[in-house]
Formats: C-alpha cells, sequence, structure tokens
C-alpha cells in the first residue's frame, strides 16, 4: 500500500535535507529505477515556479548529477528526457561553474529547433554571436567540383559555379603603383582568360599606363574570347592601351599573336582618325623591320623591309599612278605646270627647264599629274642633287602639251620638243630629231594645242 511521511525521508543519512534525501557510500547510484514499460518513465519529476522536477549532484571527481540510459537496442528510446511548456523554460540545463562541461556528447546530437551560440534567440539553424573556429566548414547548397564560395547583400553565404578562380564581377580602385589585381599562373594554363557573349572578354583601362600587361613564361600572357565583341580590349588616355611583352623568338613566340579562323576574316585591323602614322614599326636591333609569308605552310617570304629601308618583294603593283618618274627642280622664265615637256638645266647641274627649242637633244621628260594620271613611283634622295619639287615621268604614260600646228598628231606618231615652251610636236624628219625623241603618241590631236596621251620612252 502507499506510506505517508510528514517530514524529510532520508536514505543512507539520519539528517535528511529534502522531502527524500539519499546518499550512497559505495560508489553506486544513489537512486536506481527501472521501467520496463513500451512509454513508461522510471523517474519522473514535475515542479512549479523555480523548483527542479529532478535533481541530480555529485560531488565525486568523475561523478554524474543524473544519469540516464536507454538500453533498448532499437526504437526511438530517450535516456534522459526534459520537457518544457514556457517559451523562456529550459528542459534540459546543465551548468559549470567553473571550467567544466556544462553539457557533454560523446556520440550523435539532434536538434529539432534552432541551436544558439552566445545567443539565447537563434533566428537560424545555428546562430553564432561570435567568432567561428574550424578546421573544416561544408555547405550542402548544390554542391559541385570547382563551385566557389559567394555571399548576398545580407552576408548569406552559399556555393555558385565558377568560371575561373576568382567570382565575377569583380570591382576595385587602388592609388598604389603596384597592381590592383595580379594574378600568376606557375602551369602551362592562362594568366588570364576572359570570355563574353556580347561584349568584352578582356577590358583593361588606363590614364597613364597600360590598359591591358599580360606576361606568361609559356603560354598566352592574356586571352580573350568574345563571340560578338573584342576578345581583348584596351583603352589609355596617354599610355598603351595593350602593352604585350615576350622573351621568346621566331614567330611561335611573338609579343602578340593575332589568328583568324574564318576563312575570309582578317587576323589583324588598324585604324585611327590621327594626323601622325596608323602604324609604326621600329627595330632597334640589326634584323629586318618588317617581313610577309603566305603559302599553305605560312613559311614563304614575298615580302620584307630591311632595316636600312630596303624593300624586297616578288611582284610589285601600283594602282595609284602610271608613270616611272623622279623629282626636278625646274628652273627658267616659263612657270613649270603638269604635262609640260622639260629639258636639262646646263646651268644648274642636277635641274631642269622647261623646253623652248624644237628637237632639242637635252628634253629629260614631261612633268607628271596631267590629266588626272599620277605618277605610279617617285625615285629620289631626299637632301640630295637627286631631289625637287615636281616628278618628272621618265617612262611610262603620261598626259603631254602638245602643238599639232606643223601636223596633225596620231597615235603611233614620234614625238619631239616644239618652239612652244613645254610642248611637244609630232616628228616629221627623224634624222633631225634624233637624240630628241620623247615617246609616242597614244591619242590624237588634229589643230592646235592640247593635252596627247604619250607613252614616255626617251631616245
Amino acid at each position: 500500500g502507499m506510506n505517508y511521511f510528514e517530514g524529510n525521508v532520508g536514505i543512507g543519512t539520519d539528517a535528511p535535507e529534502h522531502p527524500l534525501h539519499a546518499v550512497s557510500a559505495d560508489g553506486g547510484p544513489v537512486v536506481f529505477a527501472e521501467a520496463s514499460g513500451a512509454s513508461s518513465s522510471a523517474v519522473y519529476g514535475f515542479a512549479e515556479g523555480s523548483m527542479s522536477g529532478v535533481r541530480g549532484e555529485s560531488n565525486g571527481p568523475s561523478g554524474i548529477g543524473v544519469s540516464g540510459k536507454a538500453w533498448a537496442t532499437e526504437g526511438d528510446a530517450v535516456g534522459v528526457k526534459g520537457v518544457t511548456l514556457s517559451p523562456e523554460g529550459i528542459g534540459v540545463k546543465g551548468e559549470s561553474p567553473t571550467l567544466g562541461w556544462a553539457g557533454y556528447f560523446s556520440g550523435r546530437a539532434y536538434v529539432s529547433g534552432n541551436v544558439g551560440i552566445g545567443t539565447i534567440n537563434p533566428t537560424a539553424k545555428l546562430d553564432v554571436a561570435g567568432t567561428v573556429k574550424a578546421t573544416g566548414i561544408e555547405f550542402t547548397t548544390a554542391p559541385a567540383d570547382g563551385f566557389v564560395l559567394t555571399s548576398d547583400a545580407n552576408g548569406v553565404a552559399s556555393w555558385r559555379e565558377s568560371s575561373g578562380g576568382i567570382s565575377l564581377p569583380f570591382e576595385g580602385t587602388l592609388s598604389d603603383p603596384a597592381a590592383l589585381l595580379s594574378l600568376t599562373n606557375s602551369g602551362n594554363g592562362d594568366g588570364v582568360y576572359g570570355e563574353s557573349s556580347v561584349h568584352y572578354g578582356v577590358y583593361g583601362r588606363s590614364v597613364s599606363s597600360r590598359g591591358v600587361n599580360g606576361r606568361s613564361v609559356s603560354g598566352p600572357g592574356v586571352y580573350g574570347f568574345s563571340t560578338t565583341a573584342s576578345g581583348v580590349s584596351g583603352g589609355s588616355n596617354s599610355g598603351a592601351g595593350m602593352h604585350a611583352v615576350s622573351s621568346g623568338t621566331g614567330t611561335n613566340n611573338p609579343a602578340i599573336y593575332a589568328q583568324n579562323y574564318n576563312a575570309n576574316g582578317i587576323a589583324l585591323f588598324s585604324t585611327n582618325s590621327s594626323t601622325d602614322a596608323n602604324a609604326v614599326f621600329v627595330n632597334k636591333g640589326s634584323g629586318n623591320i618588317i617581313k610577309g609569308f603566305s603559302g599553305p605552310s605560312g613559311n614563304d617570304l614575298v615580302f620584307k623591309v630591311t632595316n636600312d629601308g630596303s624593300t624586297t618583294v616578288n611582284v610589285l603593283e601600283i594602282t595609284g599612278g602610271a608613270d616611272l618618274a623622279e623629282p626636278f627642280d625646274i628652273g627658267g622664265q616659263t612657270a613649270a605646270m603638269p604635262g609640260m615637256v622639260v629639258c636639262i638645266d646646263a646651268e644648274h647641274a642636277g635641274k631642269l627647264i622647261v623646253s623652248k627649242r624644237a628637237r632639242d637633244r637635252t628634253v629629260a621628260g614631261v612633268i607628271s599629274g596631267a590629266g588626272g594620271i599620277m605618277p605610279g613611283m617617285v625615285m629620289g634622295q631626299k637632301g640630295s642633287v637627286a631631289d625637287g619639287e615636281h616628278p618628272v615621268a621618265l617612262t611610262g604614260r603620261v598626259w603631254t602639251w602638245c602643238d599639232a600646228t606643223g601636223g596633225a598628231i596620231r597615235p603611233g606618231d614620234l614625238l619631239t620638243s616644239s618652239d612652244v615652251a613645254g610642248h611637244a610636236m609630232k616628228v616629221t624628219e627623224y634624222s633631225h630629231a634624233h637624240g630628241a625623241i620623247i615617246g609616242k603618241a597614244m591619242t590624237p590631236l588634229d589643230s592646235g594645242r592640247g593635252l596627247v596621251l604619250v607613252l614616255v620612252s626617251l631616245q
């Protein structure tokens, strides 16, 4: 039956301080209770206010105040269970006034709600108010090889797919002479690789230095690819928009390498609106300034400009003019004009005068440029006797002022100088004009004076 005690009950002590006060002196449990029911409790305590439903204390160096053990090998049996109905209540509480463990778990721990460390109001599954130190952190947000850790504006981190070692877009400023962003690849890969579908793959801009500067030991210093825009674009207000440096030799190691895989594409295109040159090539060594190759293998040398300016080509086609000329200074009383016949100036070495005598054996050619036909090539040497203001055709087709007063001119007629200044006329007696022939007429002139297309061939 049931027993009722008015005062405190002591077990192992004759001075009980609580309604049930048990003391064990042999190292065993003070209270041992066993329940075999499917959902029964061996010990159940209930308290109101600030009291404890079940409270255990141990003064031993390795003792346990309250110990619970679930012997079942299956199911969801619980060794110690604490329940609170208050939002501020604590189901199971552990305290350590010293450096001991307030709570200790040697196996797995399961928490269905939020866990707070340093805060009693956790707002996430794990809410830490302070610094987290760990040898490894695992994020389960869409894990995949090559993903990078990113953060949103609220500091929430997640794993995202990345196209490289840096999460982009990236923007930054720096007022130091050192690089804002420095990337080093010690392998055979690219130092910088940029790819874009609609804009620049890599874009660099500098106020006074290099917009883009790339350097590599064995691969591309800078490589950019874009589907519809520039693969690499650099701009500068006073420095180099793009600066390339190479320490290699030969065509396999140039400072700049351009290739277009389209059968109708252009590998290198240059344009500007400057008053200076569109392209400048400088060789401070002794090698060629420019070399051009063709052929299936690209090894057939067809064009080169040597260090002294000499040019070698297989075939030179000139489409801007039709005669071979040299520059001369032209004196005399008659003003020189394109199409006029000129003769050697006997009083000034290397200079010419406008012709003024018939069948003059000092005839030298015709001033180029009349009738819209410009000289095809002008040969001379600046600052020497082989220099001058007017290009004079020595051979080729050139429009020439002629006088048909002494006879109509027909294609094929030989022409020589006339008494009219700067004008040619038809040769009527070859023996008298020998050594004074200018060339042959290619168009007719029936009468008077006018321009005749002449194939210049001095004889």
